[in-house]
């Protein structure tokens, strides 16, 4: 990845939807350690630096009047991307509690929503709360990505095929093969942006599988 000094934080070409009224949010619990560091912490949003690079994340604490979902994006050369790329299911809730967490190189964003019997029927549904896990580790010019629990993801591409991997995805963004092990999932595509949902898996009694994918922003094979 290139190197800077600065990681702009403008408008960091993220989609905003339109205005909607601002909902009750969680105070999120925040202990980052080097090479992470806070350097925005908003009502709604935390942005983080990745070391001096102009790399980071940023996690939305939505819905809000600025965001549609709860979730976290990458920052690449100061540009947020996706809206978010990985997200909360508005279906679900607001979320109780969010924690953000650094281990080394990896950042870990954990919401915890309403409890799993109140989002489906099924009478064995554990009072546990839904979870989405998510991890973001920025390597050698790429991001690997891992979600964990009931998610979305929101990636833009301009094609989609099936792979060994799962379904590879391709356009101006760069380049992603994305896997999941959930026994139901939900996807969509509009405006150029592709949508996978593990939602259904809650119904398939299993609230809890993962989700990943490498992404190459600038096309090149990952590492």
């Amino acid at each position: 990845m290139r190197r800077a000094a600065i990681l702009l934080l403008a408008p960091l070409g993220c989609h905003e939807p339109d205005t909607q009224p601002a909902s009750w949010r969680a105070t999120p619990d925040v202990d980052v350690q080097a090479p992470w560091q806070v350097v925005q912490q908003d009502d709604d949003v935390i942005a983080l630096r990745f070391d001096d690079t102009a790399h980071g994340v940023r996690v939305f604490l939505g819905p809000s009047d600025r965001w549609s979902q709860a979730g976290a994006s990458p920052v690449v050369d100061g540009q947020t991307v996706g809206h978010p790329m990985l997200g909360v299911p508005l279906a679900i809730g607001p979320t109780q509690t969010v924690t953000v967490r650094s281990e080394g190189h990896d950042l870990l964003v954990r919401f915890a929503s309403q409890p799993l019997q109140t989002l489906t029927t099924d009478p064995l549904a554990p009072p546990d709360p839904a979870l989405t896990w998510m991890r973001m580790r920025p390597r050698n010019g790429s991001w690997r990505m891992v979600m964990d629990g009931l998610g979305t993801l929101n990636l833009p591409t301009t094609s989609a095929h099936p792979s060994s991997a799962g379904t590879k995805l391709s356009g101006a963004f760069g380049t992603m093969d994305v896997e999941t092990d959930a026994p139901e999932v939900q996807t969509f595509w509009a405006d150029g942006v592709w949508q996978l949902s593990t939602l259904p898996s809650l119904e398939a009694r299993a609230p809890y599988p993962r989700t990943a994918f490498t992404w190459a922003p600038d096309g090149t094979t990952s590492p």
